[in-house]
């Protein structure tokens, strides 16, 4: 069991120069493989099956998959939670494993030793395989608590400094002097405050040769400004807790490399496919969690694919872009969506730390800044004019602040509204 997550890491590594049919059949074999298992053996998915008329023997490949009712969080909570576990496990021998709650809801479930040890595999991946060694000195900056050293760890090896991402700016900017690190793990939020501490300040730090944002959407500016302030190129990673890492970029960043070997993940828009290049909801099905199955699980998120091949040889198909969440819109005077306004802020760094907006009615906006040294008047009106063209009657207050609140998770907001989307 020790030993199984990097034999399985190994395989994983490999998967991604698979042939693309190579994948198909992994994931049909996979696919397959879990329908009649949950069927079998989980009350809720006997249930979903006997509902719709749908029997095991109809998934017969990844395409049959659309047959099977979407289902998400809401209804999950809504269960039972011994109708959600297999009978073949026991509950007291599993895993127990709770969501962040940024999504607005949380979500206890349960995973086996044997999945758990591949999901670490999974999430150690893109980092792995873009370039992080085994000697590599890293910091990982999070809300997290410290974990006890492995015993690998004692020898120098995958050395991961945990720092609280809480802590004071100039505490956390000289925890990266003294270590020195060569790989630093973050949310983009939180190296984006401190790459305007270092830049403001002039503060000299060591270069780390690779920087791994997760857990937050990476807007380009923030991007930028890491890149610019760090000298070393960023690689963003996309996953969640019920599904471990999912997709991430290689140095090309011509989008996010879908785990085809863990996942099969849909785009849809209104319970349908969608086309390339169209935004629509993330929808996924974990190919090997057989103690509480995700069988075409909506993550709420937004995302748009692409069928281009990435110059860097791997198979895997490409996300282009991860928007972030559905409670993340703004809702129109009409009742229509619109997403992620900061697409369309230009010109906001230097002069402005960070930003949240606030949608209290729907014509009805709080802003909270919190200013950079060289902000001004003209820096806040920078938002006026991208919101009033899609909220002409908007009344906006723009107020300074000297710190934006996270989430309990430690995770970035930077749109809340308090209306629901219209669908």
């Amino acid at each position: 069991m020790i030993n199984s997550k990097y034999i399985n890491l190994i395989r994983l590594l490999r998967n991604e120069r698979r042939s693309h049919d190579e994948l198909i059949q992994l994931q049909t074999i996979a696919l397959r493989k879990l329908v009649k298992h949950s069927y079998s053996t989980v009350k809720f998915y006997k249930k979903l099956f006997d509902d719709c008329g749908l029997h095991p023997d109809d998934i017969q490949s990844v395409e049959d998959i659309t047959k099977i009712p979407v289902i998400d969080k809401k209804m999950l909570n809504k269960s039972y939670l011994q109708d959600l576990i297999s009978d073949k496990f026991k509950k007291e021998n599993l895993i127990r494993v709770t969501t962040s709650g940024s999504s607005g809801m949380t979500l206890e479930f349960f995973i086996d030793r044997l999945f758990d040890q591949y999901r670490k595999a999974q999430c150690l991946r893109p980092y792995i395989t873009n370039g992080r060694r085994l000697w590599d000195r890293s910091i990982s900056f999070s809300y997290h608590k410290v974990l006890a050293k492995k015993w690998f760890q004692h020898f120098g090896l995958m050395l991961d400094h945990r720092v609280f991402s809480g802590a004071d700016l100039i505490a956390q900017i000289k925890s990266i002097q003294d270590i020195k690190p060569a790989v630093i793990r973050a949310y983009g939020s939180v190296l984006n405050l401190l790459s305007n501490k270092i830049a403001d300040e002039q503060i000299s730090i060591p270069k780390p040769r690779l920087i791994f944002t997760d857990s937050e959407v990476l807007m380009p500016e923030v991007r930028e400004n890491i890149e610019k302030v760090f000298d070393a190129p960023v690689i963003d990673i996309y996953g969640t807790w019920e599904t471990d890492n999912i997709a991430y970029e290689c140095k090309y960043h011509k989008g996010y490399h879908i785990a085809m070997d863990s996942v099969i993940m849909e785009f849809l828009r209104d319970g349908k496919p969608i086309n390339p290049d169209e935004e629509g909801e993330v929808v996924v099905t974990v190919l090997n969690n057989f103690a509480q199955p995700f069988i075409r699980y909506n993550l709420k998120d937004i995302a748009s694919y692409n069928k281009e091949l990435c110059p860097c040889g791997r198979t895997f198909p490409l996300i282009n872009q991860i928007k972030g969440r559905t409670n993340d819109y703004m809702i129109t005077e009409d009742g229509n969506a619109i997403s992620f306004f900061n697409y369309y802020f230009k010109g906001l760094a230097p002069h402005v730390y960070e930003y949240q907006i606030i949608q209290e009615d729907v014509c009805l906006f709080t802003v909270f800044i919190v200013p950079g040294k060289s902000y001004n008047d003209q820096a806040g009106k920078i938002f006026i004019p991208v919101m009033k063209k899609f909220f002409p009657n908007a009344i906006i207050d723009i107020k300074l602040v000297p710190v934006i609140e996270r989430e309990q998770s430690g995770k970035f907001k930077a749109f809340k509204s308090n209306l629901s989307v219209a669908r």
